[in-house]
């Protein structure tokens, strides 16, 4: 019993031999918390990009009416039609008025 003994810890201390000191050991672990903390970073930052674009998309859209793959300002009259706001509606968001989207409207000529 003491021979098995004696023979399974020289097997640990032979396989266990190629392990990491406490000191590497550390060292991995402030890495890995470091890689962490960066990956958290860059996740932020790119939650805040697609904020930033979806928020610039929605500006487009009160800036311009968009027709085949174009933009068109206030006032532009293309294929019978004319780009301007919708009258009528004031919507307030956090306590500030929304501008509304520009839409095309039917154009009667005068």
């Amino acid at each position: 019993m003491k021979a098995l003994f004696i023979a399974a810890a020289a097997f640990s201390v032979l396989v266990l031999s190629g392990c990491a000191s406490q000191g590497e050991l550390d060292k991995t672990n402030i890495q890995l918390k470091t890689l962490e903390e960066r990956i958290t970073a860059v996740d932020s930052r790119a939650a805040q990009l697609e904020k930033t674009r979806t928020d610039a998309r929605a500006m487009d859209f009160a800036r311009f009416c968009f027709s085949n793959n174009m933009a068109f300002s206030e006032g532009s009259i293309y294929a019978g039609r004319i780009c301007q706001r919708q009258a009528g509606i004031m919507v307030y968001q956090d306590g500030k008025q929304v501008v509304q989207p520009l839409v095309w409207n039917v154009w009667k000529y005068q």
